[in-house]
């Protein structure tokens, strides 16, 4: 993952990297109330925003970019709580049990594969 200058353990802890956390997942939100069957993979704050990997029906259009990012402003109007939790292995397979490489991250992290 790429950061900002300086320690990588500083950034992690950052209000920059929590903020961009978090619009990740609005984004994964915004993107699956589009395309309800896309797949999600990996999103994370990176050095000059975030990102995150989907698996979609379709190469996505300037007019889905556009949708997309009218959505996300939408669910940050709703005002929702932003709360860091974390999940047992177990917990997190039954939360993305129809998300294939959300398994196979999981997988990787219960037996001590991190992701960074």
């Amino acid at each position: 993952m790429a950061q900002p200058s300086g320690n990588a353990d500083v950034y992690a802890n950052s209000w920059l990297y929590r903020i961009r956390h978090s619009l990740a997942h609005v984004m994964a939100q915004a993107v699956r109330e589009r395309f309800p069957n896309a797949k999600l993979a990996i999103g994370l704050p990176i050095a000059d925003g975030f990102y995150y990997d989907f698996d979609l029906p379709r190469s996505l259009t300037p007019d889905d970019l556009a949708a997309v990012e009218e959505r996300m402003r939408a669910i940050i109007a709703e005002e929702h709580p932003f709360v860091r939790h974390e999940l047992a292995a177990e917990e997190a397979r039954a939360c993305f049990h129809d998300q294939p490489y959300k398994l196979e991250l999981i997988d990787g992290l219960a037996q001590g594969v991190g992701v960074r």
